[in-house]
């Protein structure tokens, strides 16, 4: 049913049960895992215009390959323990800009069948805003989107 699920990541804790249960919807379908890691450019316009230089972009992207690597860790880690018969492909985008218009256009470019992503991540406020990131994703969706909630297990 599914060949391709996005999985959006920011690093954060809960960013970590969405890792568990995309591999285990991964495993259960025989899919590829798509990660995407954002790096939110409405951060970077809060800087002054002469504080962000290439050196510092670069380390966004740093950061995100770091993130990304460690997903891929924890995927394999998880697929080690629960079925080490089975292998999952993966794919690493590092991309920047406003994270929802990025993930409703990786859903299109990469052909995606499902999305899971952890609800409120790192950012406190869109705790409160539920016209966050992942109700957009929500609205705008053209496949189906598993939402994993902050106080799941």
């Amino acid at each position: 049913m599914y060949n391709k699920i996005l999985l959006p990541v920011d690093g954060s804790k809960n960013s970590e049960k969405a890792i568990k249960h995309a591999t285990t919807l991964a495993i259960d379908e025989e899919a590829e895992i798509v990660i995407l890691y954002v790096v939110d450019h409405r951060s970077l316009t809060s800087l002054p215009e002469n504080a962000l230089e290439d050196k510092e972009l670069a380390d966004y992207e740093k950061q995100g390959e770091v993130v990304t690597q460690c997903v891929v860790d924890q995927i394999n880690g998880i697929i080690k323990e629960t079925s080490p018969d089975k292998t999952i492909k993966t794919e690493k985008l590092i991309v920047e800009g406003n994270p929802a218009n990025i993930i409703i256009k990786a859903i299109e470019k990469k052909d995606i069948d499902v999305v899971v992503i952890a609800n409120s991540g790192k950012n406190f406020v869109d705790r409160f805003l539920i016209g966050s990131v992942t109700e957009r994703i929500i609205r705008c969706s053209t496949v189906p989107i598993v939402v994993i909630p902050t106080k799941s297990e």
